[in-house]
């Protein structure tokens, strides 16, 4: 069992770091993804590889009526896109473009609780990320049921800033996944798993691109890759991060996700 004192200078050593890759002082944080970098207090990780929200279950989520609306939105994109909740969060309106060939979401700054950091967790963060007709939709709709708080999609009326994922985890989103595991109890007999957040639908999203994907192993982690912008550098560089088929098949394997999670068979 480590030490706390030494769990606790790590965890001051990451965060040193941290503050000075936000003033610029250094390009990158070198502990980050490494041992070193744990969760403030040193908590252990938390094990949740057993859980899955299915496609059965999300629509249920969608329909909660216990569930504010503003929180149904940003499950939503967690669950279809892959976003973390620190990017989704940090979004403006600005970097959400419906038109175009190509409609998309730019990733331009992460929030982690009251630090907004202009710029991505890492540079294949920084990739756009595809948005389909059906999410296009939602995000309108959404838009003109919730006036944007200094521009924020998810702003605080009471601070005019990014709302907070811990309390919004806290408050809405774990009573949510309690109340559908409630729901599917045959499905989940064990309930939600102690930590669950935002995290644990991309991980969904991830296991979704499977399910959707073509019989090519080596095609499918290509999409993996592009949608969820990992830190692969081998993949990015062998297949290239913008070229055309990649492109299109990780647009469409985020329009099949989306399609199977709102209410369309995918084939």
């Amino acid at each position: 069992m480590p030490d706390p004192q030494v769990k606790h200078l790590r965890t001051l050593l990451v965060q040193m770091l941290t503050y000075a890759v936000d003033k610029h002082y250094l390009p990158c944080n070198p502990f980050t993804g490494t041992a070193l970098t744990v969760k403030k207090g040193g908590a252990p990780p938390v094990d949740r590889s057993e859980f899955f929200v299915t496609p059965e279950q999300f629509p249920w989520m969608l329909n909660d009526p216990l569930t504010p609306g503003h929180v149904k939105m940003m499950i939503l994109i967690a669950y279809t896109t892959g976003l973390r909740s620190e990017e989704f969060l940090a979004m403006k309106w600005d970097v959400i473009e419906f038109d175009g060939p190509e409609p998309k979401i730019r990733i331009e700054r992460t929030v982690d609780g009251k630090h907004i950091r202009e710029a991505a967790k890492s540079d294949n963060s920084k990739a756009p990320v595809p948005m389909c007709d059906r999410l296009g939709a939602a995000l309108l709709y959404y838009k003109d049921e919730h006036p944007p708080v200094n521009d924020w999609v998810f702003g605080s009326l009471r601070t005019g800033r990014p709302l907070h994922r811990t309390q919004v985890g806290a408050d809405h989103l774990l009573p949510a996944l309690r109340r559908m595991a409630a729901a599917f109890r045959k499905q989940l007999p064990n309930g939600i798993p102690s930590g669950t957040g935002f995290h644990a639908l991309r991980h969904s999203f991830n296991g979704l691109i499977v399910h959707v994907g073509t019989d090519d192993p080596a095609k499918v982690k290509e999409v993996q890759m592009k949608l969820l912008r990992q830190g692969d550098e081998r993949t990015n560089d062998r297949y290239g991060k913008s070229s055309p088929p990649l492109r299109q098949r990780a647009r469409q394997a985020h329009i099949n996700v989306s399609d199977l999670a709102m209410g369309e068979t995918v084939s």
